[in-house]
């Protein structure tokens, strides 16, 4: 079981613009609690767990998958063609396995972030919440 070194709790829109703003490449280990009062009871719990969600996601199973899938693609397709094992073919399929891994862990990320930010100005809009919140910063 891994272990959670903080709690974090947000209380307002500026603590959680700067903690979305924070790149990082490996999961936090941090459990986060937004409690905005201008927010109904239910949003600050899905806003709670959808954040923990991103925060806490590094995209490395997504990459492991992704660059195996690249890596028995590429084999597929080389002995598809009749190309013998070579050892420029190793280099190439451990080239494309890293390849893939990159691709998957780097677009996991992205697409994480994206799906926060998306989601945090649908809540923010449907709610008409930045003028009680403070305005709310989609960068």
């Amino acid at each position: 079981m891994e272990e959670i070194h903080s709690k974090i709790l947000i209380t307002n829109i500026m603590e959680l613009n700067k903690l979305l703003g924070n790149p990082r490449l490996y999961p936090q280990k941090k459990v986060i609690e937004v409690q905005i009062p201008q927010l109904q009871h239910q949003e600050n719990e899905d806003l709670t767990r959808r954040i923990n969600h991103y925060q806490n996601s590094c995209g490395c199973k997504e990459g492991l998958l992704f660059g195996l899938i690249c890596l028995l693609l590429f084999l597929i397709l080389s002995f598809a063609n009749g190309k013998p094992l070579s050892l420029s073919l190793t280099g190439l399929s451990v080239g494309s396995f890293i390849a893939g891994a990159v691709i998957g862990k780097f677009g996991t990320m992205l697409f994480l972030r994206i799906g926060i930010r998306i989601y945090l100005d649908h809540l923010f809009t449907k709610t008409h919440k930045y003028d009680e919140i403070g305005m709310y910063s989609n960068r």
